[in-house]
């Protein structure tokens, strides 16, 4: 008797944990999701082949000038088509950074990014290499951003495909995960 009230425990045991187990890994899928950056449009922030985590949890709202972020995008928006390979859906992973709000305005000159006319972006995360960055001004939506590569002159990105839709935002990259040397959160 006393072993079977023991193997009982056992699966009763067994149970809670894969239940538990499931629970987290729904919690987690649900908030956060891995994504592979495919391209060297972030250098030197990211590169490709590095893996980061996405906050699914960030809100539009909240969102910050140099967030960068994980949105769809359709395999044959202009200039998307032929550099990127289609991976099966209808959309694309992208990952950028958001260098203007809502309801703003954005221009670019010799890569100087300068909003609503007057604020003059600080990019330190551009290394000094600003690139040679033209956008025309641009007047946002209050459901869009508009996002630049790091590696400005290497990017497709809001100049080419032009601002990003609310509805389009995945999250904000939290973390980089791999390469190992660079674990951490992402600025």
């Amino acid at each position: 008797m006393c072993s079977h009230v023991r193997s009982r425990s056992f699966a009763y045991l067994a149970l809670a944990l894969t239940c538990i187990a499931a629970a987290l890994f729904a919690v987690e899928w649900l908030m956060y999701a891995p994504v592979r950056v495919k391209s060297s449009s972030m250098r030197p922030s990211l590169s490709s082949g590095d893996r980061v985590i996405v906050d699914r949890r960030a809100s539009f709202n909240a969102l910050e000038r140099g967030d960068i972020i994980v949105f769809r995008i359709a395999p044959r928006a202009p200039g998307v088509e032929h550099r990127f390979r289609r991976d099966g859906g209808d959309t694309m992973l992208m990952v950028k950074r958001v260098v203007a709000l809502p309801g703003e305005r954005i221009e670019a000159h010799a890569g100087v990014v300068v909003t609503d006319n007057t604020n003059t972006l600080d990019e330190p995360y551009l290394k000094g290499n600003p690139g040679s960055t033209e956008v025309p001004a641009t007047d946002l939506d209050d459901d869009e951003v508009f996002v630049l590569g790091d590696n400005r002159d290497h990017s497709v990105d809001s100049r080419v495909f032009g601002p990003v839709p609310r509805r389009e935002i995945v999250g904000v990259v939290s973390w980089r995960v791999w390469p190992f040397d660079g674990f951490g959160s992402v600025s």
